[in-house]
């Protein structure tokens, strides 16, 4: 029996030592941006899973050469940090944007659920369209604009829409043809031409410059910029996968959001989205 305490011992200490010279050793390397280091560290003592380390450096080191990590408040994806139980119901999926800004949901019921395959064998997080979602109430609003970057995988047609991103009565969502459509108020409602059918994947973008709004769909834009009286600044509140009063809901995949306070220009929007789209092979 001591020769077994003893080996197990061993075994324990010298497990923990190849874990400690794994984390040094990507700590170390020069490739690794330290804002990726800050971040898994605040996970890892959070209880939190790290997913892939590469890839959360891939993105935060696409933002930083673009100049617009400091723009982020919201970098959310199953792929990068999420915290889930046993039957991988999702509590909290980690913002890596610095701001520490996570999306929370601690009531059981109300949990989505994280897959391992998603999108090209890659994970997401799945809405069930009646009862799951995610939130934040302590995200500080743009000031002057807004860039919101989610890939979306539907799986059936809502009734009317499909809440998937929400702020402050502000929201973007499907309809029941799967038509994108931003909700911004009175006179600023805006009806996009691009769709995203049922059991289809795509990665969604929309710019608001202060007056104008745009969708993307796959790097593709549907118009040209339209303006609009509506406004989605100073909200301070988000949702992810259902409406603030859970009036209507989203089924299906939210692999990411991605949210900036400033709108990003094309060269800026394209690089992110072309990282994105290499981990995912969306289109």
């Amino acid at each position: 029996m001591t020769k077994r305490f003893g080996w197990d011992r061993a075994r324990r200490r010298d497990a923990g030592y190849h874990i400690r010279l794994g984390w040094d050793k990507y700590r170390r390397n020069p490739g690794t941006e330290p804002e990726t280091l800050v971040q898994s560290a605040r996970i890892l003592a959070d209880g939190g899973t790290i997913i892939d380390q590469f890839y959360m450096n891939q993105v935060i080191r696409t933002m930083k050469a673009q100049g617009i990590y400091t723009s982020a408040k919201f970098i959310g994806d199953a792929n990068m940090a999420v915290k889930k139980d046993g039957f991988n119901a999702v509590s909290v999926l980690y913002d890596v944007s610095g701001n520490n800004n996570d999306a929370v949901q601690l009531t059981g019921a109300n949990q989505p659920i994280w897959t391992v395959n998603a999108q090209n064998g890659k994970a997401g997080v799945v809405y069930n369209g009646t009862s799951s979602y995610l939130d934040n109430s302590t995200m500080v609003g743009a000031t002057t604009g807004l860039t919101i970057l989610t890939l979306l995988h539907p799986t059936s047609e809502p009734a009317f829409a499909g809440f998937w991103w929400e702020r402050d009565g502000k929201r973007l969502l499907l309809t029941a043809a799967g038509i994108l459509y931003a909700q911004m108020g009175v006179g600023g409602n805006y009806v996009s031409a691009l769709t995203l059918a049922n059991n289809t994947s795509g990665l969604i973008g929309f710019t608001y410059n202060g007056s104008q709004i745009s969708f993307w769909k796959n790097g593709v834009q549907d118009s040209a910029p339209v303006t609009t009286s509506g406004s989605m600044i100073n909200d301070n509140v988000f949702r992810i996968g259902a409406s603030v009063a859970n009036a209507y809901w989203f089924a299906g995949y939210i692999v990411n959001t991605f949210y900036f306070n400033v709108a990003l220009t094309t060269a800026q929007r394209q690089s992110l989205e072309s990282t994105i789209n290499g981990y995912y092979a969306i289109y």
